[in-house]
């Protein structure tokens, strides 16, 4: 998918976010969160869901499971943990130790916390720094730091 038809994809899942209503939100599980909105995201951005060449589901790790573990050419470039909608990631900071100490472990540079209304970048090597913060309002007006996680960006060696 091109970045046009992605902004497209996106702006659709924002819209999508928008239209529940407050009990839905609070309703959502993980599951739900990643079937509706992350897998649909990350599709968007370009990741194939088919098979397991691409992105792996429930990727075991170490003693673990991280959601997703997305690979180029069989080489691994991050692991994504995912979390309910109705969740504040600021609210539990052992859920970006989580997600950076997945890739740490496996010498993997770059970790993705979300529950797609915030999206958080880690560099893994660099003690889990945030390397990007955006939440679903900037998805469109900074498309250009989430398409750095599109697999085009990543084959071409953008991030």
């Amino acid at each position: 998918m091109d970045k046009e038809a992605a902004r497209q994809a996106i702006s659709d899942l924002v819209q999508k976010y928008r239209s529940l209503y407050p009990a839905d939100l609070r309703d959502y599980n993980e599951a739900n969160t990643k079937k509706d909105f992350i897998r649909p995201l990350f599709e968007a951005l370009g990741w194939n869901f088919q098979g397991q060449a691409e992105v792996s589901e429930e990727h075991p790790v170490g003693s673990g499971r991280a959601d997703y573990l997305f690979r180029i050419g069989g080489v691994s470039r991050f692991y994504l943990e995912a979390k309910s909608l109705r969740l504040d990631l600021a609210s539990q900071p052992k859920w970006g130790t989580q997600a950076i100490s997945y890739d740490y472990n496996k010498s993997i540079p770059w970790a993705v916390l979300t529950n797609f209304k915030e999206f958080w970048l880690f560099a893994a090597a660099e003690q889990g720094r945030r390397f990007i913060s955006l939440t679903l309002d900037d998805y469109l007006t900074d498309l250009d730091k989430l398409w750095l996680l599109s697999k085009e960006s990543l084959e071409s060696g953008l991030l």
